[in-house]
């Protein structure tokens, strides 16, 4: 059984990797056919360790989840892999040298007038989502508990035509995907106003966005994500013990969580958890999935006041916060 290798290089203008050929010849067996061999590209970013930095992806595991339906034309309301060379949700790995491999090796169909092809679907992550099968005209679906730190991301084959082995001695075409964002991002820096006193060395230690959704199911296949539930949840990023700064300070880290323009923002620095604060973010793409603000939150002596700005994945305006 020939262990399956997908070579993955940095591109200069999208972030992304991108496979060399893989010409195995194909036949009727596993032994003669070529073995599936995906490549990807992320929009304005590539799948890392939290799936949110880097231009390549990271030695690990379980970097996506591939799926592969069979049929002679693209699947409408059959979603249930029952062909010979159907699969879901197969693991996808990194090795140390940035080559990935299907955990359990997949090959294409035979040749033949009459072969099926094969319609190839992936998501990311699978850590902290609960994937379902594909059943009839259910399509196969994840959800997700939303801790803030998932980058939610999904990408289908990029051809309508489908994908199916070729004759011996020809070069195998393979699926190449185009994976993009579906949470927004929200990442934040701490600055002290005139009022507030910075020789203080006062650290923010925790910042939590409130009422939002955490229920959220992916339709694999559609690309789309729904959120359930009431708003009312919290999400925390713990602050680093990052200090105020007249110049302003990054917190390390981030938020990633339903697009939207406005969200609630508390603040605790030097043991006080200043009063909630309204961001509202503005500009083009302002809150949408894919985009990445920048929300400066800036300290006075009665609160705080935010601003933002966007930062890539797209950019875009940041937002400025008042903490009163």
């Amino acid at each position: 059984m020939k262990k399956l290798f997908i070579s993955v290089c940095a591109l200069a203008a999208l972030a992304g990797c991108s496979k060399e050929e893989n010409a195995l010849p194909t036949g009727g067996s596993e032994e003669s056919r070529a073995a599936i061999a995906p490549s990807a590209n992320i929009e304005n970013n590539v799948i890392s360790r939290a799936a949110v930095e880097g231009r390549s992806f990271t030695e690990g595991t379980d970097v996506f989840r591939l799926s592969a339906f069979e049929a002679a034309t693209e699947p409408a309301d059959n979603w249930t892999a029952a062909g010979a060379e159907a699969f879901e949700n197969v693991q996808v790995n990194c090795a140390a040298n940035s080559s990935l491999s299907l955990a359990t090796p997949k090959y294409y169909p035979p040749t033949g007038a009459n072969a099926p092809k094969l319609w190839f679907y992936a998501y990311a992550p699978a850590a902290n989502g609960t994937y379902s099968n594909g059943n009839g005209t259910a399509k196969p679906s994840v959800s997700y508990t939303i801790t803030g730190q998932e980058d939610i991301m999904t990408g289908k084959v990029s051809n309508g035509n489908g994908i199916g082995g070729v004759a011996n001695g020809e070069t195998q075409k393979h699926p190449a995907f185009g994976f993009s964002h579906l949470l927004k991002k929200i990442t934040f820096k701490v600055k002290a106003g005139e009022t507030f006193d910075a020789a203080t060395n006062t650290a923010v230690t925790q910042i939590v966005v409130k009422n939002v959704k955490t229920s959220a199911t992916l339709d694999v296949v559609a690309g789309t994500l729904a959120f359930s539930g009431e708003a009312d949840q919290s999400l925390t990023l713990a602050g680093s013990n990052t200090t105020i700064t007249a110049e302003g300070a990054a917190v390390p880290g981030c938020l990633m969580f339903e697009p939207g323009t406005s969200f609630t923002v508390s603040v605790t620095a030097g043991g006080v958890t200043y009063a909630d604060a309204t961001v509202t973010l503005s500009g083009t793409r302002a809150g949408e999935a894919g985009v990445s603000h920048e929300v400066t939150l800036t300290f006075h002596r009665s609160g705080i006041v935010p601003t933002a700005t966007i930062t890539d994945w797209v950019k875009g305006e940041d937002a400025d916060v008042d903490i009163q």
